[in-house]
């Protein structure tokens, strides 16, 4: 028999991994229904990774309410960071901003009021193509004219996966994202520090499946 996955789930939400469901043995099927082919195989000794719950609307989010490990979404990087956030105020200058990234190494800072208030941001891509090339100078030149401003930014939230990440970064050439929860802004993440987790991911899952095939075999 055949159980599908319901409300918003997509293939994405489905582990190429053994699962459990009532009791049988099931194997995910990559298709355009995101069915689960259950076969009435016991478990054994057998502990497979993230597992499929009905009631769920996906895999990611039943597996984190049982402390399970998952894909990693922007909340982790964001756990894993320094919280300190570096800003820069809006009409300050473009110079000042420079040094401030030169001595965090860092490609991109935030622009905000004195409140906390999100003007926008600005990166080393901005100074590249608003500074030089438009005949400014960034010691007479404020933030505020070349930032890349708050309702033009491409952003993310603490629950998107690193593969949204990726997939935004890429289509909109962008190699930072604000992450804001609801209207609050809570961070800021690099194309550096989600090529870092993906990495760290895989290789746990290399990990992971190494263990379970040396356990099962021994």
């Amino acid at each position: 028999m055949a159980l599908a996955l319901r409300g918003q789930a997509t293939t994405r939400d489905v582990p190429n991994a053994i699962n459990r469901a009532d009791g049988c043995a099931a194997e995910f099927l990559y298709n355009d229904h995101c069915e689960v082919e259950l076969s009435p195989i016991g478990w054994g000794e057998v502990n497979p990774p993230p597992y499929f719950k009905p009631g769920y609307a996906t895999v990611d989010r039943w597996a984190r309410d049982k402390g399970e490990s998952v894909m990693k979404i922007v909340r982790d990087i964001l756990d894993a960071k320094d919280q300190a956030i570096c800003s820069i105020h809006p009409r300050a200058m473009v110079f000042d901003a420079l040094k401030l990234m030169s001595k965090m190494e860092i490609g991109a800072v935030m622009v905000l009021e004195e409140t906390g208030a999100v003007r926008g941001i600005l990166s080393e891509r901005d100074y590249a193509r608003k500074i030089p090339l438009q005949g400014k100078h960034s010691r007479e030149t404020p933030v505020e004219e070349i930032m890349t401003p708050a309702e033009c930014m491409h952003t993310v939230q603490p629950t998107n996966t690193l593969e949204d990440c990726m997939v935004l970064m890429t289509a909109k050439h962008v190699r930072h994202l604000p992450v804001f929860e609801g209207s609050r802004f809570v961070g800021l993440i690099s194309i550096g520090d989600v090529v870092k987790a993906i990495i760290s991911e895989k290789q746990s899952l290399i990990d992971q499946l190494h263990d379970y095939i040396v356990g099962k075999i021994g």
